[in-house]
């Protein structure tokens, strides 16, 4: 039997470092192996820090299969599954395999230019908005149906995990992650004589399908794509399609882990 081997992702705060290094005593105590670099090899990721740090361990990993843990060093933590203090427990109960896993599914945005299709992968969210303040004006089709003719300063996709970020400011809904849909929540639409646009989110089945071709007042301008915290400039954008994507995160929920209780925690 090959020796547990854990990988630890983490940001470079006083308290993430500082719980790193426990986290690495606690571990070499137990006989279990620290990697340097992270590989499909790897048993477990430990990500210390935020939600931010969170996506950008999963990015810079490339959406792993592998488990992820969350310890908790930054604000939220809605990823983030234990606190520094907890190092122990957490070993203890993944020793004994006494863990759940909840698996993610994010969102995938391929984005027609004049270059080409490029990809983008969302765990969260992906927004597409107007640069430089000027607005967005993207006819909306969910499969083969058209919705609306939006305009405003963009349009958000959210999963059900990224309802409580940016989609949450926005005024969208919360959706509990067990249910596998996704929500389309508008920024700032313009409700004139001329535009008249939803100004709820709509929340529907993740099989669908949404495209989102830009009109006139679109066309030449460049559109800003937003993703977990980070972004892309496109120029002449002619479509962009939204799914969901075939890869999934695993995130390790110990006992006792209860997702309204976070969410109380959290936002009240």
């Amino acid at each position: 039997m090959k020796p547990t081997m854990i990988y630890i992702y983490s940001n470079d705060t006083g308290l993430s470092k500082a719980t790193r290094a426990e986290l690495v005593k606690v571990l070499e105590a137990r006989q279990i192996e620290v990697a340097d670099t992270y590989d499909e090899s790897v048993d477990l990721i430990a990500c210390i820090g935020g939600d931010g740090t969170f996506l950008n361990c999963a990015h810079e990993c490339r959406l792993p299969e592998t488990p992820i843990i969350g310890i908790n060093t930054g604000h939220l933590g809605f990823f983030q599954e234990l606190m520094p203090s907890q190092l122990e427990m957490f070993v203890e109960y993944f020793e004994r395999r006494e863990y759940t896993i909840e698996k993610i599914k994010p969102i995938r945005a391929l984005v027609t230019d004049r270059d080409g299709v490029h990809e983008l992968i969302g765990i969260n969210e992906i927004l597409v908005m107007g640069m430089y303040a000027k607005l967005a004006h993207l006819a909306i089709i969910m499969d083969d149906t058209p919705i609306q003719e939006f305009i405003g300063d963009g349009m958000l996709v959210s999963t059900s995990v990224g309802s409580t970020a940016h989609n949450y400011s926005l005024g969208g809904s919360l959706v509990a992650p067990q249910l596998d849909a996704l929500q389309l929540t508008p920024m700032a639409p313009l409700n004139t004589s001329a535009y008249r646009c939803f100004r709820s989110s709509i929340l529907y089945p993740a099989s669908k399908k949404v495209r989102m071709i830009t009109r006139k007042s679109t066309v030449g301008d460049k559109l800003l794509l937003a993703y977990d915290g980070f972004t892309r400039e496109f120029s002449r954008v002619s479509k962009i399609d939204v799914t969901q994507s075939d890869s999934q995160i695993q995130l390790v929920r110990l006992p006792g882990y209860d997702y309204w209780e976070k969410l109380k925690g959290k936002l009240l």
